[in-house]
């Protein structure tokens, strides 16, 4: 089994059960706010659910970046908490499968790839709305306006614990899937320039 495979080779510490897991991809690099990502962390795992953990995949860029990130980690206290970096394909979509919630804190973005594969993957994502990413969610995530931790963590806590919010968050992805389907955009298109030839 792929997950079992990855689970294999993460630090002692980190739950391997059904506990609670929030997932965060994309390159370790400041504008992606991973230090923000684990102080949001903390304030879930301290305050809601002390049993979750957060995987974070991604190759880190900077060494002096990912010491700062080793240290808050440390002076949080946190060790629920794994850097992977680069993972194989399979992995990755194995780590979607089991999540609990994608959080995109990155303060910005262009088209942001993750979004979309954690919709494939019926994984409903909490963000920070800026630059392109509330237009790549499309009303299909939970979109914050603000960069507080609590706020952030208490979004986290409603999209793994309220399941109705999940199922409507996971139905949204699949609908803003549709809308981006490569051939029903080609085809709209099509239509609206035929409509003014």
């Amino acid at each position: 089994d792929t997950l079992l495979a990855l689970e294999a080779r993460l630090p002692r510490g980190v739950p391997t059960t059904d506990a609670p897991l929030v997932l965060c991809v994309g390159r370790v690099v400041p504008n992606k706010a991973i230090e923000d990502v684990l102080v949001a962390f903390h304030v879930l795992k301290t305050y809601h659910l002390p049993s979750a953990s957060l995987m974070l995949v991604g190759a880190p860029q900077f060494a002096a970046y990912q010491s700062m990130l080793n240290r808050l980690v440390e002076d949080l206290g946190l060790v629920d908490v794994s850097f992977l970096g680069r993972v194989r394909a399979a992995e990755l979509a194995a780590l979607y499968r089991r999540a609990d919630v994608l959080l995109c804190l990155s303060r910005h973005e262009g088209f942001c790839a993750p979004l979309l594969e954690a919709m494939t993957f019926s994984l409903p994502v909490v963000a920070v709305n800026g630059t392109a990413i509330g237009e790549t969610l499309g009303g299909a995530g939970c979109l914050l306006d603000e960069r507080s931790p609590t706020l952030i963590a208490e979004a986290m806590l409603a999209v793994i614990a309220d399941t109705d919010l999940r199922e409507q968050l996971i139905a949204r992805g699949h609908v803003r899937l549709r809308d981006l389907d490569p051939d029903i955009s080609a085809a709209r298109m099509l239509h609206h320039i035929s409509a003014v030839i």
